[in-house]
């Protein structure tokens, strides 16, 4: 008894066959991972590959089935009718896609219909938890609605701070304009004064202190002094621009040299 075991396996030894190959894909021609090898015929046997197969098989013929998924559905298939015959047999496998081998006569009846139920389940499922979408939409609209509030919170934050800025920019001569001033009514142009009435009027009727104190060589207490008296009598007008003050011939008198009543405007 002993010795018809071991003769059973030394026949079994030597009658053993390798079958591998490389698995691909009939697009592309590109090696496919999660590949499952199904073999039946003298021994039936099932694996997981990973781009290439190995089977250790004894010699005769089997019926292989490889199935490739994705996302729980086939993918890709490819069945052949294979032949072991001998100690190593290379034999690769080409899928080619499943709905393409759904339409051929050799498609599995069973296969097929347990993939359209696959399909119709996931597509039940989907359309029986239709929430996650409407919350989706929900959040969408609020995200739209809180974006327009801010947009017209920057635009008015904006017209704001522009409107701001206008009355700050705005100029002294209109600021200036709501009040009058006393005037000297007999003031009389000294000769000092008639010369900055003359250079202020050659200057087209205005000219910047600074300008005109550097043009008359005068110290700056003397130019003040002058401006300020000139100011009383009404022949020009002060204007404060920055760091210095822009002067201005108010009226044809002040042109003239004479004296004059004005309004500030």
């Amino acid at each position: 008894m002993r010795n018809l075991v071991l003769i059973l396996i030394l026949t079994a030894t030597i009658h053993a066959a390798t079958l591998s190959g490389d698995i691909y894909s009939a697009e592309g021609s590109l090696k496919l991972n999660n590949t499952i090898i199904k073999i039946e015929g003298p021994i039936s046997t099932q694996t997981m590959a990973n781009e290439k197969y190995t089977l250790e098989l004894p010699e005769g013929t089997y019926d292989l089935t490889a199935t490739h998924y994705k996302q729980g559905k086939i993918d890709y298939i490819a069945k052949e009718h294979v032949r072991v015959n001998q100690s190593q047999t290379k034999f690769d496998l080409v899928l080619i896609p499943y709905e393409l081998y759904s339409l051929t006569p050799q498609a599995d009846p069973d296969l097929t219909k347990l993939t359209r139920q696959n399909q119709t389940t996931n597509t039940n499922q989907t359309n029986s938890n239709p929430e996650p979408k409407n919350n989706e939409q929900n959040q969408t609209g609020i995200v739209l609605v809180l974006g327009v509030f801010g947009i017209l919170a920057i635009a008015a934050l904006g017209l704001f701070f522009v409107s701001k800025n206008r009355n700050r920019t705005k100029s002294p001569e209109s600021q200036e304009s709501e009040h009058t001033i006393r005037i000297d009514e007999d003031y009389v142009p000294d000769r000092e004064a008639r010369e900055v009435l003359k250079r202020i009027n050659d200057n087209e009727g205005r000219i910047y202190q600074k300008e005109l104190r550097d043009s008359l060589n005068w110290s700056e207490a003397k130019m003040s002094i002058t401006i300020a008296e000139l100011e009383k009598g009404g022949c020009v007008k002060r204007i404060r621009k920055g760091r210095d003050n822009l002067l201005k011939v108010t009226s044809n008198e002040g042109r003239s040299g004479n004296q004059s009543t004005i309004q500030k405007n």
